[in-house]
């Protein structure tokens, strides 16, 4: 397997709301290739958030420390409406 698939599959399954199986994804990126483990932590710390609080992918906002980043990609594209 490539780099990235499994984050991208990870991610296709975190915006559908399925975060308990994008969290899977997230950790065998992780375990595969290590240099992804930084980003996959925040991904899969998001997940396990969204995940408890009964949250949508697009009212996730990632925080990294040092900002915040909203994932509502309609919103960053201007097409909210």
């Amino acid at each position: 397997m490539p780099p990235g698939i499994y984050a991208e599959y990870g991610f296709a399954l975190y915006e559908k709301g399925n975060f308990p199986d994008a969290i899977k994804f997230f950790k065998l990126e992780s375990d595969k290739w290590p240099e992804s483990r930084v980003l996959m932590a925040k991904m899969i710390r998001n997940a396990e958030t969204c995940d408890k609080q009964g949250k949508q992918p697009n009212q996730t906002i990632i925080h990294d420390g040092s900002e915040s980043v909203n994932t509502n990609f309609l919103e960053i594209k201007g097409a909210s409406k």
